[in-house]
């Protein structure tokens, strides 16, 4: 079977506060943190998306010190997913053999290898029926957040991610004759404006805050070297940019619009199947440990 296995950039961000220390390195903190949490009880590991009907808990992990290379495994569920249950060749009704508690056993790696003291290249396997990247890096951030807390360490950070962007970007950046319009999303903690950050933290309000930079004249163009540099700024792990989205025209007139989210990179890969028709986990461990050895 085929699994897609899109690259992220991690990087720490520390909170905001003067007695706030920043960690001596992502590493260390992250290795303890987890063999904390995987010392728990499964219950004690497991958060709830109501919104999503799922649960997610960290299942295991694996460590090569000389690779500096981590991968984790978590499991997922859907519930209060009740069907009846049909023989696709008969077509005969099983019934219903699930109650709204039950919830099909999902598995979805991650890849970590650390490259700096506060940085690190992260592969996600995409397992559609999994759960998504965003999600375990909250579900991360909340554990390293709650265990710095009852250190009173003033060790207060979380884990910031962005796209590994690929070579299309820029690519894509050469077609364009006339740039309209260049969208960025920045977190509503990131911004300088004290009217937008009174909201920050609410919880109907979406976190991201999309940023929309126009021409300074009408019938003008902002030019590519303007969005190169947007781009550079991006690919930094101290960048609050998210997402950088283009809007432009062809020298033929004909629309041309990308983003930074539409052309990460990813490594498509043949992993083998078990008998219950999901991903091997051994073989996505491996695979990920062969993939982030050439990083």
């Amino acid at each position: 079977m085929e699994r897609t296995i899109y690259v992220h950039n991690l990087y720490v961000k520390k909170k905001r506060g003067k007695k706030v220390k920043e960690i001596k390195s992502m590493q260390e903190d992250l290795l303890e943190l987890i063999s904390k949490l995987l010392s728990q009880d499964k219950k004690l590991r497991k958060q709830t998306y109501d919104y999503k009907k799922q649960i997610l808990y960290l299942n295991k992990s694996s460590y090569k010190k000389e690779d500096n290379i981590l991968v984790l495994q978590f499991i997922s569920a859907k519930y209060a997913m009740v069907r009846n249950v049909l023989d696709t060749e008969t077509l005969d009704d099983k019934g219903q053999l699930k109650t709204k508690k039950d919830g099909d056993e999902e598995k979805t790696h991650i890849g970590i290898k650390f490259t700096g003291k506060h940085s690190a290249i992260c592969l996600y396997e995409n397992n559609p029926n999994g759960i998504s990247f965003s999600i375990i890096m909250n579900y991360l951030n909340d554990f390293i957040l709650e265990q710095h807390k009852l250190r009173q360490d003033n060790y207060y950070y979380k884990i910031e991610h962005n796209n590994k962007v690929s070579k299309d970007f820029l690519k894509a950046l050469k077609y364009a004759d006339r740039i309209k319009a260049v969208t960025l999303t920045v977190d509503q903690e990131d911004l300088k404006v004290s009217e937008i950050k009174r909201f920050s933290g609410k919880n109907d309000i979406k976190r991201d805050i999309d940023i929309l930079l126009k021409p300074a004249a009408r019938g003008k163009s902002i030019t590519k070297n303007t969005v190169k540099d947007f781009f550079n700024i991006f690919e930094d792990e101290k960048s609050d940019i998210k997402k950088i989205y283009v809007d432009a025209d062809k020298q033929d007139k004909t629309p041309l619009k990308f983003d930074t989210e539409q052309m990460k990179e990813r490594e498509n890969v043949n992993v083998l199947e078990t008998v219950t028709g999901e991903a091997d986990p051994n073989d996505i461990k491996k695979i990920l440990f062969g993939l982030l050895k050439e990083y």
